[in-house]
């Protein structure tokens, strides 16, 4: 007789985090964080179908969230802080796994602010179809977005083919050619270059470009659509866009630096792409020149 042997374990599933401390205390008398760091991650989930929402998640010795192996689907982290008064000693956000059948796949992180960590903001260590779409990263310690652990990854031919579970399948990011206009409202131009089929591409604008180069992205403006379009023979052609942007609460454009990510179909984000720096070309110093939406 064969014995039937019991499933494999599945990580917890269909739950939700939301409106928590994780790492850090609150001091009522004087409205201020204080540090309660856990000795390893703030959050460590492997299971599917999860909401990790509105907390703010600091001091922790490691990755403020965890998502690991190929249980972790289908998660959505929206509206947290992770970093913030006590960044975490490790990245903001973690995706980690064996690779091939057992990396994280299909999460959303989107509209979280993610500052002052140690490492990365996001780390995609392996993984596809990862959403990572309108967060504020900002002041970490290496690249905001990083896709295998690997520094600013070169755009290469995305049609070739990849170890199973690539982070993202390594996205290539937009390549930015212009961004000009007004203090408040300009235009942004470039080319995303890759396999054929419809991208979002989204534009963030942040005081000074980081160290690598690349990113990272304080504040999102807005997001276009690009056509990478079909042409025959070819497994990776370029397409271009034009995107006006306008900025928020009276917050300048001028000398800022300005960067993009490219997401597919799929979920798969890219890198932030490499920095450009506005140009404020007002002819009249009251700025009415300034193109409008």
């Amino acid at each position: 007789m064969t014995a039937t042997l019991p499933p494999a374990p599945v990580g917890a599933h269909d739950n939700q985090i939301i409106g928590n401390f994780i790492g850090l205390g609150w001091n009522t008398a004087n409205g201020t964080a204080t540090n309660l760091g856990n000795g390893s991650r703030g959050i460590n989930m492997q299971g599917h179908d999860n909401t990790i929402s509105n907390n703010l998640i600091g001091a922790n010795a490691q990755a403020g969230i965890l998502l690991s192996g190929g249980g972790a689907a289908g998660n959505t982290i929206s509206g947290n802080s992770v970093g913030a008064w006590f960044g975490n000693a490790m990245a903001g956000i973690h995706l980690d796994g064996n690779g091939g059948t057992d990396s994280p796949s299909g999460n959303s992180i989107t509209s979280n602010g993610i500052s002052g960590n140690g490492t990365e903001g996001v780390w995609v260590g392996v993984g596809q179809g990862n959403r990572i779409r309108k967060n504020h990263i900002t002041a970490n310690g290496s690249l905001g977005i990083d896709l295998a652990g690997e520094g600013v990854l070169a755009n290469d031919d995305d049609s070739s083919i990849q170890i199973s579970g690539y982070a993202n399948r390594g996205l290539n990011y937009p390549v930015l050619t212009s961004a000009k206009g007004g203090d408040h409202l300009g235009n942004l131009a470039g080319t995303l270059t890759t396999t054929p089929g419809d991208y979002t591409v989204d534009v963030y604008l942040s005081d000074t470009c980081d160290a690598s180069g690349h990113g990272e992205g304080y504040m999102w403006l807005r997001s276009a659509t690009v056509t990478v379009p079909v042409v025959q023979g070819l497994t990776q052609t370029t397409g271009t866009f034009a995107v006006t942007i306008k900025s928020p609460f009276f917050y300048g454009f001028a000398s800022r630096a300005v960067t993009t990510t490219a997401t597919d179909a799929a979920g798969n984000t890219s890198e932030f792409s490499a920095c450009t720096t506005y140009v404020d070309d007002s002819i009249f110093s009251d700025g009415f020149d300034e193109p409008t939406l």
